[in-house]
């Protein structure tokens, strides 16, 4: 059985037909490999009712922002979204902290560390099925407007808790 995540993949070198790709797609909701900064950007704001892991490339193309970037507007939209930095590039130390500051999950320093990522994706999709923030995160996606606007609490002098 597939597992409720969607991967998304933000990378100028991976395509929809790489090894990577179709092994996340055997396991997972769906794999979305972007190769630009700016459509990444603009896919995670689209879909952040989504469950949602997300595999960063640090660098990409002349003139491109880099995983830094990305990873700073991910994170002005939601901080439970599992980061997963993934470069051949050395990182710069700065950006480094950054990284670690913007709750990156993991770093995985090798372009041919297939088998790594798989096993970081899958810690990534545990932990979302175990957090508080990822059970509200699934009841919010099985729930209409409606539901989510009816009181579920009331204290103890009375007052109606959404």
């Amino acid at each position: 059985m597939k597992r409720e995540s969607t991967v998304v993949v933000i990378d100028d070198t991976v395509k929809r037909h790489t090894a990577l790709i179709e092994d996340l797609e055997l396991d997972y909701k769906k794999a979305v490999p972007i190769d630009s900064p700016d459509e990444a950007i603009k896919y995670i704001e689209d879909h952040l009712d989504t469950r949602m892991i997300v595999i960063l490339d640090y660098k990409f193309g002349k003139n491109e922002p880099t995983g830094k970037f990305v990873l700073e507007k991910i994170r002005e939209k939601s901080h439970l979204i599992p980061v997963i930095l993934w470069s051949a590039e050395d990182i710069d130390k700065k950006d480094f902290a950054e990284f670690i500051n913007n709750g990156t999950m993991a770093l995985v320093k090798s372009k041919e560390a297939h088998e790594e990522i798989l096993v970081r994706v899958k810690e990534a999709d545990i932990q979302l099925s175990n957090s508080v923030e990822g059970a509200i995160e699934e009841w919010l996606e099985i729930h209409g407007e409606t539901e989510r606007a009816n009181t579920f609490l009331i204290s103890s002098d009375g007052k109606k808790c959404l």
